[in-house]
């Protein structure tokens, strides 16, 4: 079983969803003065880190989840998983939608509070943003031919999509 995550940090996002930053906030921020992250690499891990683009920022973290690990997430995830839903953006509801035909389901600190805990601090390590400011983990399953298509969509009406700008904003 490969089980890889790509973590996107993107800056502009951050400052958009946490409502800005401060100057004490641009001396922590990956890459503000050019710095690139590091981790100590784990030998019986061998993970390492990639930098896949400088902008957008982006980097892959290569074994960044043990083999136990992404067992205990699968064994979570897959009774839950169901077919993937769009946001519709006239009503807000969720609906079926060809271009995206993957399933999903969420794994959360109340499946597993240590195996989430142990996530957070590495996503915080590449972050360089506050366990605390995490999100439940999303689990997607493609099997050969399902997809996500390009898309380009926006929570653009306050009042149909108000529980969505209440949660964090705009994607």
């Amino acid at each position: 079983m490969a089980c890889r995550l790509i973590a996107l940090v993107l800056l502009v996002s951050c400052h958009q969803v946490h409502g800005g930053h401060t100057a004490e906030d641009e001396e922590r921020l990956i890459g503000w003065k050019g710095e690139v992250p590091s981790v100590s690499k784990d030998p019986k891990q061998d993970s390492w880190i990639e930098q896949l683009s400088w902008e957008p920022r982006a980097y892959l973290w290569h074994n960044m989840l043990t083999k136990k690990q992404c067992e205990r997430i699968i064994k979570i995830a897959t009774p839950r998983l169901l077919k993937s839903k769009v946001v519709d953006s006239k009503t807000g509801a969720e609906a079926d939608d060809p271009i995206r035909t993957s399933f999903g389901a969420s794994v959360t600190f109340k499946d597993d509070k240590i195996l989430m805990a142990e996530i957070d601090e590495k996503i915080s390590q590449i972050s360089m943003l506050p366990p605390e400011n995490s999100e439940q983990l999303q689990i997607l399953r493609y099997t050969p031919g399902q997809k996500y298509d390009a898309h380009w969509d926006q929570f653009d009406n306050p009042v149909i999509h108000k529980e969505f700008f209440a949660n964090g904003g705009q994607r």
